[in-house]
């Protein structure tokens, strides 16, 4: 397999264990209390199939993209091109496990401030532990990061740079905060789930502000250090914050 397909492969498939963990174990229940047209059944379905074509635009977006704009993912690309993983991953541990305790105190702060809308009892146990690790700390970060982050980067350096020697701080800094709003609008659609009603204004504006603040963490650590080291932070943050957060 060339190296490149390799990548996107394997980026794929790893994003693909957060998927089946969310539409198997979080979709059924978000739908049960839902009136919908099709049965459960089908419904998971269609929604790991859309879910799984998302993931693998994103997934051929950053492949495509990333190399470009002096992005990466060392681990991957490592594995990928059958070279040391250990040498890619030992410079992103220290800074994902630091964005992580970050991430975490993000957490726990937006949990004391939880909005009522969202701290009904049936909402405590609506995202299990491996469902935040699977699909928050890994298929995420393919999206937002790999992809979205990537994709916007790409269009303001064409716009302002013409593609013309490497992208400034200025432009990659304005794509790491429209891709962290977008990262904090994609939690809405669950949130709303959540509970059961429309979100006020200032349930939509917490929603937004805590999930683009870690948002930017992860786009930080992107940045300058790699794509794992996102993964890392969003892993830890979830489980650094686990017995404080619903």
């Amino acid at each position: 397999m060339r190296k490149k397909n390799k990548l996107l492969f394997t980026t794929w498939m790893l994003g693909m264990l957060g998927v089946l963990a969310v539409n198997v174990f979080v979709v059924p229940d978000l739908l049960r209390n839902q009136e919908i047209p099709l049965p459960m059944e089908v419904a998971v379905v269609l929604s790991t199939i859309q879910s799984s074509l998302l993931l693998l635009l994103a997934a051929w977006g950053g492949c495509k993209l990333t190399a470009q704009l002096g992005l990466g993912a060392p681990v991957i690309e490592a594995f990928s091109a059958n070279e040391s993983i250990k040498r890619a991953l030992k410079p992103q541990v220290l800074p994902g496990i630091i964005g992580g305790i970050v991430g975490a105190i993000i957490l726990v702060a937006a949990n004391f401030s939880l909005p009522a809308q969202l701290s009904h009892p049936d909402s405590l146990q609506i995202f299990p532990l491996l469902v935040k690790l699977l699909y928050g700390g890994i298929t995420e970060e393919i999206l937002l990061r790999w992809g979205v982050m990537s994709l916007l980067l790409w269009i303001l350096w064409w716009v302002f740079q013409k593609r013309t020697s490497s992208p400034k701080t200025s432009i990659i800094v304005v794509a790491i905060l429209l891709s962290s709003i977008l990262f904090a609008l994609g939690h809405i659609p669950a949130a709303t789930l959540i509970a059961g009603e429309s979100l006020s204004i200032s349930t939509i504006a917490y929603v937004i502000i805590f999930n683009s603040l870690f948002g930017v963490v992860a786009g930080l650590l992107f940045w300058r250090y790699g794509l794992e080291a996102a993964i890392i932070a969003h892993f830890g943050a979830h489980l650094f914050s686990h017995y404080f957060v619903i």
